[in-house]
């Protein structure tokens, strides 16, 4: 049995990493602009990195059963890292936008994870890329390959705040556990 809170635990650590760095920036372009002056590759290459080479390490864990799932930025780390190293599956959750980070787009990305499978959720409204995360996400879930699930949960939340939504964080788990 999985703990909820536990999972939800996870999820904030990928979730909180750069937001304090963002609700420093007054405007869209400054938070664009602040993202892309930081290495936006260091969660990729060093922080799941070391996560990934801990949990591979321990007793008990299958290395072939891992899944990434990310919220807000931590969404494109997840992405990024599904495509660099060896996941089963993401639960991708508020991905939006393409302008923020430098680098290889989300099309891209996806190509290179391949045909694993990938669950892409968000709110109607998510603020998201503009408030278009919703529409962002019908774009990549068309892009993806392989088994592939969208989710979009009534109202606007983002990020971490959709597994609050209804029984999302029950849903993302029922994903995982049928895809791992």
């Amino acid at each position: 049995m999985v703990d909820v809170n536990l999972f939800k635990s996870f999820t904030i650590v990928m979730d909180l990493r750069y937001k304090d760095l963002i609700a420093r920036a007054r405007g869209r372009e400054e938070q664009i602009k602040l993202l892309q002056s930081q290495d936006t590759y260091a969660p990729v290459n060093y922080d799941l990195k070391s996560a990934l080479d801990f949990l591979t390490a321990q007793k008990g864990v299958d290395p072939d059963r891992i899944a990434l799932l990310g919220t807000s930025y931590g969404s494109r780390v997840a992405l990024h890292s599904g495509a660099k190293y060896k996941v089963k599956a993401l639960v991708l959750v508020s991905l939006s936008g393409q302008e923020a980070l430098p680098g290889k787009a989300v099309r891209e990305l996806l190509e290179e994870y391949g045909g694993k499978p990938i669950l892409f959720m968000t709110s109607e409204k998510d603020w998201g890329g503009n408030y278009k995360a919703a529409e962002h996400n019908k774009l990549y879930f068309g892009w993806a390959k392989g088994k592939k699930e969208l989710k979009i949960w009534p109202g606007s939340d983002h990020g971490i705040d959709i597994l609050d939504v209804g029984d999302a964080s029950d849903f993302a788990i029922k994903w995982l556990k049928e895809n791992l």
